[in-house]
């Protein structure tokens, strides 16, 4: 609620990659919250939580020709990370024959990773919009410092994937209390 999205749309010829739909109105999307949307790019059954690792990746394959002088905005990393746990929990990744918390972030890597490398591969400039939270230490302790809100070593190292950053920040003092977003 702090802007991240209207700020994303003043860049040049914007298009939403758009897990979180929530993008500023008529903006151009590509709506990857809509699952019939993005079943069609899997091809899979209705039954199944939709991968949306494969469905983005299959769109940027096919899609990358048409996309010349647009600013394509990931909206959101969170929310796309969302997507990759559900199907995550709906494989339900094994490691050495057993259901195993190893497993599961090991694919969640893979995936962020193989986003990340798709993301970079491509001639347009990327925007990924990241939702960020104080980083704690194992005590639990604030360190002073904050992090992408992700789960997982990839949340450590994901800045030196990305060439820059604009931080948006909310004060709780600047919040509207009859609709609760920041003024």
């Amino acid at each position: 609620g702090c802007g991240k999205s209207t700020f994303a749309n003043q860049f040049p010829n914007p298009v939403f990659l758009d897990f979180d739909h929530k993008a500023p109105p008529g903006a151009q999307c590509i709506p990857f919250w809509d699952t019939n949307f993005t079943r069609k790019l899997t091809s899979q059954s209705p039954s199944e939580p939709i991968n949306a690792g494969l469905a983005l990746s299959k769109f940027l394959i096919s899609e990358r020709a048409s996309f010349t002088n647009e600013t394509l905005i990931l909206d959101s990393w969170s929310s796309f990370q969302d997507a990759v746990d559900r199907y995550q929990d709906y494989i339900k990744p094994r490691d050495g024959g057993q259901d195993g918390v190893f497993a599961f972030y090991r694919n969640k890597i893979t995936v962020s990773t193989n986003l990340m490398q798709d993301l970079r591969n491509l001639p347009q400039t990327v925007i990924i919009l990241i939702h960020e939270l104080p980083e704690r230490s194992k005590d639990g302790d604030l360190t002073g410092k904050i992090k992408p809100a992700m789960e997982g070593s990839f949340a450590d190292n994901m800045a030196s994937k990305l060439t820059d950053y604009y931080r948006l920040v909310t004060y709780p003092n600047n919040i509207d209390v009859t609709t609760g977003k920041a003024t």
